[in-house]
């Protein structure tokens, strides 16, 4: 029997790319998230994360800042749309051109 081998072995930050790897093992095609919703959500609760969720089954966690850094600017990258720092904000989709709808 073959052994698996991660092809992310000795990257770093290993502890990240770690759960990155997990993630990428749970199945989640469109419409079918909930296994990983669930897996995620249960990352954050462990972490005594308050975890919320929106309408649109996106997840929220109200992490603590770092004793000392409470002040600190705060960036936060992720994909499209969008997130909010400090609060939840609603977003919509650009309206869509004339051209682009015509395809």
């Amino acid at each position: 029997m073959a052994s698996r081998t991660s092809v992310l072995a000795g990257v770093e930050p290993s502890a990240f790319w770690a759960h990155f790897e997990k993630l990428t093992t749970i199945a989640r095609p469109s419409r079918e998230e909930e296994p990983v919703i669930d897996y995620v959500r249960a990352w954050g609760e462990e972490r005594g994360y308050r975890v919320r969720q929106d309408e649109a089954r996106n997840l929220m966690f109200d992490v603590p800042a770092t004793e000392g850094r409470e002040s600190a600017p705060m960036v936060v990258r992720a994909p499209w749309p969008a997130w909010s720092i400090g609060g939840c904000a609603k977003w919509q989709r650009p309206a869509r051109s004339a051209r682009s709808r015509r395809r």
